[in-house]
């Protein structure tokens, strides 16, 4: 893997990106998370209210490549602009593959790729998107710009223009130095998911804002073809390990390049639950860690203890 650049903002004087007063829940998660260098970022789905953030500067002040994570907004590309639908098989030759597969999964449809994580499908479908195509509809989707959370020294992240010299099929899959994401940002990419379509800007005291909806209507995407998926990889999946033993969630992992470090890896989940009906979406991000070795684990310390301090009632 290619190392890459960061983005990041230090806080001016006297200013922090922490917040002064943890609430019960993120007090927990930072005792979960200990002395490991991540962030850990819960958002409710229906408001964008966030409640919990631990490490603020990393949430929102940091922007790193999101590996994996970021092969769902890729997706929603590529049905938006008529690339794919849910039946369309794209073949998998695993390592031998460009990008490199982690497994050879043979003919693999939509949900199948997402919940087995599949590069060489999600790589076609960005070669046959292209770059500009591919990052207007990231941009859509609120990648490379702030979310305008009330937290210091946010950064917008950062994509490649269509004519820089990157791998376009490696961007497609979160890697190498086309994207760096927030953790803030894809919170609310896949909040998004969970609620029906309504991208909120996260939020700690603002009143909650409509940044816009993740898919027109027009574009006739289904919301349940990519919730199959999450679903599918946190049960068996790539992702599988990520629920309590009474709760269902959906979520995806990823494994990227730490910034400036040829053999150093993040680790990232990103999903929600209920995985029926959503309440929360969480991300956590570990530094010189594996999503499914190290992040899936510490996703299913956190949904455990969401449940055990603030689950609300399911809707009936």
């Amino acid at each position: 893997m290619t190392p890459i650049k960061s983005t990041a903002v230090p806080a001016k004087p006297g200013q922090t990106a922490a917040k002064p007063t943890p609430n019960r829940l993120e007090a927990k998660l930072s005792h979960l998370l200990g002395a490991r260098k991540g962030t850990i970022v819960v958002m409710r789905v229906t408001d964008g209210r966030l409640l919990a953030v631990v490490n603020p500067a990393l949430a929102a002040a940091r922007a790193i490549s999101p590996g994996s994570v970021m092969k769902v907004p890729t997706l929603v590309a590529g049905w938006q602009e008529g690339v794919l639908n849910p039946h369309r098989l794209i073949p998998c030759a695993g390592p031998t593959g460009d990008p490199a597969c982690w497994e050879v999964h043979g003919n693999m449809d939509l949900k199948g790729a997402i919940s087995r994580s599949c590069s060489c499908y999600v790589g076609m479908v960005g070669r046959e998107l292209g770059a500009k195509r591919m990052t207007k509809w990231w941009r859509k989707l609120g990648f490379g710009q702030r979310t305008g959370v009330d937290l210091p020294n946010e950064v917008p992240g950062y994509l490649a223009e269509p004519g820089d010299r990157v791998a376009w099929a490696d961007t497609a899959v979160g890697e190498g130095p086309g994207i760096l994401a927030t953790p803030l940002q894809l919170v609310s990419f896949y909040g998004a998911i969970a609620n029906g379509g309504q991208r909120w800007r996260p939020n700690l005291h603002k009143p909650k804002a409509l940044l816009g909806m993740l898919f027109p209507v027009s574009g006739g995407l289904d919301l349940a073809v990519l919730r199959q998926g999450l679903s599918e990889a946190a049960i068996s999946g790539s992702a599988k390990g990520a629920s309590p033993a009474d709760l269902i969630v959906a979520g995806k992992t990823g494994t990227a390049s730490m910034p400036g470090f040829k053999n150093r890896t993040s680790g990232w989940f990103a999903g929600y639950a209920p995985a029926n009906r959503p309440q929360i979406a969480i991300v956590v991000e570990l530094d010189d860690a594996k999503g499914f070795i190290h992040a899936v684990p510490l996703a299913k310390q956190v949904f455990e203890t969401w449940q055990t301090e603030i689950r609300l009632p399911s809707p009936s």
